[in-house]
């Protein structure tokens, strides 16, 4: 499960420091998070100038919170049972 800590800002933009480890909210290290930006998996920045590049802080508290769910609904019971009754099916 990901916590965000108290200290990430609630809105406002936050550099990639901020949102991958080792001090970030994500454990993901800094090139498969900039890869899952360009593949569209994540939330994409904002450019504030030719170096300098920032994300929303509301959208990557979105995105948490939607890994979250994510992994709180494959850990269902009901999830856990499609996934054993697909699997059977698939292997006759």
């Amino acid at each position: 499960m990901i916590n965000v800590p108290r200290k990430f800002p609630e809105f406002g933009l936050v550099r990639l420091g901020e949102i991958v480890a080792p001090n970030g909210v994500l454990a993901i290290s800094r090139s498969s998070f900039l890869a899952g930006v360009k593949a569209g998996r994540f939330p994409q920045p904002v450019k504030l100038g030719p170096r300098t590049t920032a994300w929303d802080a509301a959208e990557i508290r979105a995105f948490i919170a939607a890994l979250q769910d994510r992994d709180t609904a494959m850990c269902s019971p009901s999830s856990i049972h499609a996934l054993r009754e697909n699997h059977r099916s698939e292997m006759k």
